[in-house]
């Protein structure tokens, strides 16, 4: 025998040996490797980044997020819809919901209130001081009709 075929020989009784050994039979093992299959691209919406959430810096800023806020509210219906929408918690706009009514129903009193260098919360608080009987009835009643929203601080 040439050592070609004595080399060839040796190879496949090493095989048989190792094939015996790990109790797998050759005739499961394939020459190739398995090889993934291609995924399809699916066709998927391009999402644009949206902004975390900015931080109002003053009660103008509060009474254009509350009519954004309002706004899709009104077609979307449901609150949780519309202010995941816009990545403002329920609490923020309920918290400074005082400030926008109040700008809303009684704009005198509001910017007497508004001239004033405070924090928001400061604020807020000032202005739900500041809510009479009658505005509180003007205020339940376009809370009513659904031109402002149906949301009060717990």
């Amino acid at each position: 025998m040439s050592e070609d075929t004595k080399a060839n020989l040796g190879q496949a009784d090493s095989l048989s040996e190792s094939s015996d050994s790990t109790g797998i039979s050759d005739s499961s093992e394939s020459d190739q490797p398995l090889r993934k299959a291609k995924k399809k691209m699916k066709h998927m919406d391009i999402k644009v980044a949206k902004p975390a959430h900015a931080r109002a810096q003053g009660p103008e800023e509060v009474i254009k997020r509350y009519r954004k806020v309002l706004k899709t509210f009104s077609k979307v219906r449901t609150m949780s819809e519309a202010f995941s929408r816009h990545n403002v918690d329920r609490g923020t706009i309920a918290f400074t919901a005082a400030i926008a009514e109040l700008a809303v129903v009684d704009p005198n009193t509001y910017e007497s209130l508004a001239s004033t260098k405070e924090t928001l919360a400061a604020f807020a608080k000032k202005c739900a001081a500041n809510i009479t009987e009658e505005t509180k009835n003007k205020i339940q009643d376009m809370k009513a009709k659904g031109q402002l929203l149906s949301i009060r601080w717990k």
